[in-house]
């Protein structure tokens, strides 16, 4: 998910602040994993604090899209 993130940041079609809740919350299961296999999990879910990203991600796609106008300046740019 850190790739992911780190892409959806890079962009520019989508906001950077995805992009980061993205990378957050790939440390925030990395460290869910550390904490269960070494403290046999006592209850700590530290994904409900980290795991936002992974939540508006496919909100924001649902709500508002991908910038259009940008995608489209940047493929003319290109060519």
């Amino acid at each position: 998910m850190n790739s992911m993130g780190y892409l959806v940041f890079r962009s520019g079609f989508l906001p950077k602040i995805l992009g980061v809740l993205l990378i957050i919350g790939c440390f925030g299961w990395l460290a869910e994993f550390f904490v269960a296999f070494f403290l046999s999990n006592d209850g700590v879910k530290i994904v409900m604090f980290t795991g936002w990203g992974e939540a508006l991600f496919p909100l924001w796609l649902l709500v508002k899209g991908v910038n259009t106008h940008q995608w489209e300046e940047r493929v003319l740019a290109s060519a």
